[in-house]
């Protein structure tokens, strides 16, 4: 028996599970899922029934301004996908049982053991051409013929494929979000180093601006005094002094030249040489 017979009544989901048991436990889940298989085909037909009249009972006295259809399946917990899903499955197993020309019983029981994912795949191929070839395979019991087994396998096929794409298209969203992550990451660096960048053409505007100011602002001149400048200072004092002393002889001089204008022409001329002098050593003191 093939792997995808074995797991004909098994959900999607559980296979890679069941894969990693023993052979032992793996039976014991597989004959779970056929009984369960069992149970939920009465089940999905009696619930899509009910869903079914529901149906007819809003579309006709439908209380709208008070709640609809759609507000009556949240209350039962149902998603109207899933119900129009199973009301689907109900007006199919009643078109079978209708049937009159083929055995409509047997047809059901076929159907009801085909993939859960192939009653639907049926279920919405809407072609009348195709569903009369199905309505015949159902008919002959279908799960013995060949062409059962290959349009089983085309199937299973067929949704391998969508699973490797599935996983391919997971894969691609998990690497674009990573680029995405990535590309968030290089964005904000570039903004840090933008806003370094700005920092430090304002600090290198602001230097030059300083620089320019101190090229332009006159230069302050800063006296050293020399190494001798004791001595100077002392000499100078003495020289500050000597030219006091000076300008006292020479005020003294003047006065004593004042008064003797009517003294001899000898003492007035002394007088006159001697403030000569003492002018010639005030102008020596003060050049020094």
């Amino acid at each position: 028996m093939e792997k995808k017979d074995v797991y004909a009544y098994t959900p999607t989901v559980n296979i890679e599970k069941y894969e990693k048991l023993d052979s032992e436990e793996r039976k014991d889940y597989l004959s779970l899922d056929k009984r369960m298989h069992r149970i939920t085909e009465g089940f999905a037909y009696d619930v899509g029934k009910v869903l079914k009249d529901a149906q007819e009972k809003f579309r006709n006295q439908g209380r709208k301004d008070i709640f609809s259809f759609t507000d009556w399946l949240k209350s039962w917990g149902f998603a109207k996908s899933r119900a129009y899903q199973l009301i689907n499955f109900t007006e199919y197993v009643d078109k079978l049982q209708n049937n009159t020309e083929l055995d409509g019983q047997s047809m059901v029981e076929t159907f009801n053991s085909l993939p859960k994912m192939m009653q639907y795949s049926i279920i919405k191929d809407r072609d009348p051409d195709h569903q009369n070839q199905v309505e015949k395979l159902l008919s002959e019991k279908v799960t013995e013929t060949e062409q059962y087994k290959k349009v089983l396998q085309d199937f299973y096929n067929a949704k391998d494929a969508l699973d490797v794409s599935q996983a391919k298209q997971k894969e691609l969203e998990a690497a674009n979000r990573e680029l995405q992550i990535k590309n968030i990451a290089v964005q904000e660096e570039n903004a840090k180093t933008q806003s370094k960048l700005i920092e430090s053409q304002q600090k290198i505007h602001k230097l030059q601006t300083e620089n320019y100011k101190l090229q332009n602002q006159p230069v302050e001149q800063i006296q050293v005094p020399p190494a001798d400048y004791g001595e100077i200072k002392r000499l100078n004092k003495k020289l500050i002094q000597d030219l006091e002393k000076s300008e006292e002889k020479e005020k003294s001089l003047r006065e004593k030249l004042e008064q003797s204008q009517s003294e001899s022409d000898k003492d007035l001329s002394h007088l006159e040489v001697e403030l000569k002098k003492v002018k010639q050593e005030k102008l020596e003191l003060e050049k020094l």
